[in-house]
Formats: C-alpha cells, sequence, structure tokens
C-alpha cells in the first residue's frame, strides 16, 4: 500500500472543476448549462464516513461554485484533508484526471475515485492516472472498509470492490459487491452544499435531490445500471424524514427524485406525495416510466406539487422497443401520457435516435409520436453504447473504445457521426413550430432567462454550430 490514512481523518469529497457546467452522477453524466443538481453520490459517501469512520469532511462542488483549476486545487489545500475522494465523468475523464494530477503535484494528497467508468476500468484508469485507488459500484461501504484496512495496516486486495496502486503494481479486489438494505445508509449529506447553487429549467433554484432506491429491475438494452437491477428501495418512512429536513432544515422548496423509476411501486409514491403535500407548497420532478402511471398516482402527484416528469419514449417504433428491451408498447405510451396531462403536470420525454437497424420511418413515427403525445419537451441523443450495458456487450466488436481521451462510438465513425443530423433534425422540427412557441410564451414572462438560454443553445445547435447541451 503506498499511503496510510490516520484514526478520524479529514476527507475532502470534490466534484472537479470544468469550463462549462456538467452533471457529473454514477449513472450519467451531461452537459446542462441551465441544469444543476447537488452531487448527492458525493453526499452519500460524506454522510457515511462520517457514521462509519468518525471522520471530518469537506464537500467542494467545483463546476456549482465555477472554481478554476487553481482555485479547486487552492480549496482542498486550504481543508488540510489527509484524502480526496472524487467523482469522475464520461466525457470529462481526461479533464478530471488532469485536475487530478494538478492536485496530486501541489498538495501530494492521496486522492481515490469513484464513478462508471472507473467500476468497469479500474486497472487501465489507475495505469493512466495519478489516482492512488478507485472505488467500484456503490461506493460508501467498499471505500468505508477500504479505509479501515489501510488505517489497521491490513491487506486490502481482496476487498470487493476497490482497485489501487501498490508499490508491486495495480491491484484489483473482488468484485464489487451490492448494498444489499439501501434504509442501511445515513441520509445524504444535504447540508455540506448550498441549495442556491442548484437550479433546474423552468423550475427554479434552491434544488435539492435524493432517491427513493436503488437499482432498476428493467431490462433496457442501452441503460447503464452502476446500481444494478435488483431494486433495493427505502422506506416511505425515512424518505418522509429526509423530506422534511430538506424543506424545514435547509429551506429547498424544489426537489429532484433521482430514482431510475420513481414510479414503480404506486403504494410508496402515493405515501410520498401525503408527505410532500404537508410540507407544501413545493415543486419536484422525478423520472418516471409511462406504464406505471395510474389515473390515481397522476392525481396525487399533481396535488403534491409535482410539476414534471421525465420519461423515457425512445421510440415510436415497436420494432426499436423491443431491440431496447422497453417492455413497452405504444398504447401503453398513449395512456400514460394521457394520464399525465390530465392531471396537468408537464413532461419531458427522452428519444434516442441512430439506433441498430432504425430507419426513416421509425424516426418519423417517433417525431410524430412526440408531437402528437402532447410532449412539452424532448430531450433526443443518438445511441450511446456505454460499457456495461447489453448493448454495449453485443456490438463492443464493432465499436472505437477509447478511455483516454473518451471515446466510444461504431467504427464506422461517418455514419455515426450523421445520426447528429437527425438529432438537430428531430429538434428543429419539435421546437420551432409556430403552435408550439405560442403555447410557451407564458413561460417566457415567468422565466425569461431560463426559456432564452435553452433557446439561444437550441437555434446553435440545429444550426450546427454547437454541442447538445440545451437541455
Amino acid at each position: 500500500m503506498t499511503f496510510q490514512i490516520p484514526d478520524n481523518p479529514r476527507i475532502t469529497l470534490i466534484n472537479p472543476p470544468y469550463p462549462i457546467p456538467v452533471m457529473r452522477r454514477y449513472v450519467a453524466s451531461y452537459f446542462a448549462p441551465n441544469f444543476l443538481l447537488p452531487p448527492t453520490d458525493l453526499l452519500y459517501v460524506s454522510s457515511a464516513v462520517k457514521e462509519f469512520l468518525n471522520a471530518q469532511t469537506n464537500v467542494i462542488d467545483c463546476v456549482a461554485r465555477r472554481y478554476s483549476v487553481e482555485a479547486a486545487v487552492q480549496a482542498v489545500h486550504e481543508t488540510k484533508a489527509d484524502l480526496v475522494f472524487c467523482q469522475l465523468g464520461y466525457a470529462t475523464m481526461e479533464n478530471d484526471l488532469d485536475f487530478v494530477g494538478r492536485l496530486k503535484e501541489k498538495t501530494d494528497v492521496p486522492v481515490v475515485a469513484m464513478g462508471h467508468l472507473p467500476t468497469y476500468y479500474p486497472k487501465e484508469i489507475l495505469e493512466g492516472s495519478s489516482l492512488d485507488a478507485v472505488i467500484r459500484g456503490e461506493p460508501e461501504i467498499a471505500f468505508c472498509n477500504f479505509m479501515k484496512c489501510l488505517q489497521r495496516g491490513e491487506d486490502a486486495s481482496t476487498l470487493p470492490g476497490v482497485a489501487y496502486r501498490s508499490q508491486a503494481g495495480v491491484v484489483v479486489g473482488a468484485a464489487p459487491e451490492p448494498i444489499e438494505d439501501f434504509n442501511s445508509l445515513p441520509m445524504p449529506d444535504h447540508g455540506a452544499v448550498d441549495p442556491d447553487d442548484y437550479y433546474e429549467v423552468l423550475i427554479g433554484r434552491r434544488v435539492a435531490a435524493l432517491f427513493t432506491a436503488r437499482g432498476c429491475p428493467y431490462p433496457c438494452t442501452f441503460c447503464v445500471r452502476t446500481f444494478g437491477r435488483r431494486l433495493s428501495a427505502r422506506s416511505a418512512e425515512s424518505i418522509i424524514d429526509e423530506l422534511h429536513f430538506i424543506v424545514q432544515e435547509m429551506r429547498a422548496y424544489n426537489i429532484r427524485f433521482l430514482d431510475d423509476a420513481f414510479s414503480i411501486d404506486e403504494k410508496k409514491v402515493l405515501e410520498i406525495c401525503d408527505g410532500l403535500a404537508q410540507l407544501g407548497p413545493l415543486k419536484w420532478t422525478a423520472l418516471a416510466r409511462l406504464d406505471n402511471i395510474t389515473a390515481q398516482m397522476a392525481e396525487a402527484m399533481a396535488k403534491s406539487g409535482c410539476k414534471r416528469l421525465y420519461v423515457g419514449m425512445e421510440s415510436a417504433s415497436q420494432k426499436m422497443l423491443d431491440t431496447y428491451r422497453k417492455n413497452m408498447d405504444l398504447s401503453a405510451i398513449h395512456r400514460g401520457m394521457r394520464r399525465i396531462r390530465q392531471a396537468g403536470i408537464e413532461t419531458s420525454a427522452f428519444f434516442i435516435v441512430g439506433g441498430p437497424g432504425e430507419t426513416r420511418q421509425d424516426f418519423e413515427a417517433s417525431l410524430a409520436l412526440a408531437k402528437k403525445s402532447g410532449v412539452d419537451y424532448v430531450i433526443v441523443t443518438r445511441l450511446q453504447y456505454w460499457p456495461g450495458t447489453e448493448l454495449f456487450e453485443k456490438y463492443k466488436n464493432d465499436l472505437h473504445v477509447s478511455l483516454l481521451p473518451f471515446a466510444i462510438h461504431p467504427k464506422d465513425k461517418e455514419k455515426y457521426d450523421g445520426y447528429m443530423d437527425l438529432e438537430r433534425e428531430f429538434y428543429r422540427r419539435f421546437y420551432m413550430r409556430p403552435g408550439y412557441i405560442i403555447r410557451r410564451l407564458g413561460k417566457l414572462i415567468l422565466r425569461p432567462k431560463d426559456l432564452l438560454i435553452s433557446a439561444g443553445k437550441l437555434l446553435k445547435f440545429v444550426l450546427g454550430k454547437g454541442k447538445r447541451d440545451f437541455i
């Protein structure tokens, strides 16, 4: 082992700096100039090391604070940390590891990282960086067990979910183990960050985020599952207790539920809605599956303050839905949308273009579905072949894969780049309809800054002059 950790350590947890706003989460990372949520994964680790290691912690969200690399290094230096724990993104991976190198040069403090790519490529990332260790899978218990081994001077080579640099080379321990009972973890350290730093487009500032469950039981072939397919749900009581803290202690009145599918358990959703209604007036948003939505659930959501649901439509082609193993058909999509609209809740729908075997007819059908279903917003992406997904495993021999710099795409790069034109076309034909624009004029009055920023980014993208970073 190349470093030691004292008892009652000082641990600084950091969301590394980046030149433009970026959301880093275990299950995703994406650019979002007018959409930023707290680094909840880091807040969970912070509360875990406080409880299980009696550690002192500082959480530095360099993205929220717009820190430069130099300011971030100085902020870490001022915490006098015994160890730094950071979160790595996807497209930001090279930048993140460069920052770790700068941090090590200036402070010589051990740095441990978590993230989806380190989970799948621990050896390669350790060998290509100055990181001292990575935590694979769910980080809280694995990281605490690793710290205890270091404190005791014990062998950590067989620990699940741990990989580290030793004098003999990189050591990769046993495969990550899921946390059996999500209720066993302490509440995230919400107080470590300022809710004023966070905002959701067309919703507002002072945002807090939380999970009601980890894992997703659905078999979608494109979806990243750091937490696996086994659903580990928290009790409604613990969730409501956390909501009380967020609202009454943090004074955060905009809530984002981070579950992959918040709507899975109707009974629990209704209990949470009862708790939210008693705390109101609040605004909240969540990801939901359209085939889970009942009329009673949609009505309860709306009454308790739900303003927007993010839903995965992906495609209007049943062939493509089957390719993605959505376990959903168009009748379920239309039924769920009808119930959400009747309740008066906004929807933002995800669509995928460029999937295996997709035709122009499939594309046109998806665009028609977006227009006719009453969706308020769309988020369209080329199919991404993320490591660990079924589609990645199926097509990996046909993919170009690079970690540093990060890039994963079909080897036929010209064809793949062409799918960006489909993204632009989808956005242009959905958003740039006179009737749609007229219906959004009320939003312009209520949230002019948000709407103008998004509109500007959208226009730049559809004209071929920017990345898709406006939602």
